[in-house]
Formats: structure tokens, C-alpha cells, sequence
């Protein structure tokens, strides 16, 4: 179970960074991440597009001994607490380095288990 939950961590790490290169770039490139999450949160287009772009890009790293459904479920779960936790500062990090920050990989440690437990990719415990 520990290599699956390292594998997803990785891949969420992926997903991120690939994300925030597509949309983090041109926010960063025109100041705009600071308008686009002006309550210190994604709202409205720009986090149903990071959603949408960060599901799209999650399913396309699915492991082949993981169950395609089950696996998209986790990945639209992940996809939706990242948006959710995302700081300004982290979404401009990823775009200007296109690394995940640290703040954001531990505060996602939690929420990873969490949506693979209600993926049924691991046994609840």
C-alpha cells in the first residue's frame, strides 16, 4: 500500500506542476494570479478550468494495475482539494518554477489518502 500511495503522491506532484505550466505561466506572465484568486482561494472559470485540465492530465498517468474508474475518481477528488488549497504564493511558485511547493506536497498528504480511501484504492482503515 505505501508504494501505491507514494506512486499517486508523484503522479498528484506531476499533475501540478503540469497544470500550473499551463495555466501558471500566462497568470504569472500577466500578474493575474493575484485577480484570479482574489479571496486567497480558485473561484469561479479559473478553478472549474484547473479541475478540468488537472482531471484530464491525472487520468492520463494511470498506473495499468489500477482500475481506470476508480482511478478517475481520485484523480477529480485530488484535483478539487488541490484547487481548494492552492495558495497565490504556491500557484505562482509552480508557474515562475514549475515545481510543487513544499507547503502544498504536505498539506496534500492528507487529502491524497483521503480521496484514494474513497476511491477504493485502499483498504479504509
Amino acid at each position: 500500500m505505501r508504494n501505491i500511495v507514494i506512486a499517486i503522491a508523484v503522479i498528484v506532484g506531476l499533475i501540478l506542476v503540469g497544470v500550473g505550466a499551463k495555466y501558471g505561466w500566462d497568470l504569472v506572465r500577466n500578474g493575474a494570479v493575484d485577480t484570479a484568486m482574489q479571496s486567497g482561494k480558485m473561484e469561479g472559470a479559473f478553478r472549474d478550468n484547473f479541475i478540468t485540465s488537472s482531471v484530464n492530465a491525472c487520468v492520463t498517468k494511470r498506473p495499468d494495475t489500477i482500475d481506470p474508474d476508480k482511478f478517475r475518481q481520485a484523480c477529480v477528488c485530488f484535483s478539487e482539494k488541490a484547487a481548494d488549497m492552492i495558495t497565490p504564493d504556491e500557484a505562482k511558485a509552480i508557474g515562475q518554477t514549475g515545481i510543487v511547493p513544499d507547503s502544498l506536497q504536505k498539506s496534500m498528504q492528507g487529502p491524497i489518502k483521503d480521496c484514494m480511501k474513497a476511491a477504493g484504492l485502499v483498504p479504509a482503515q
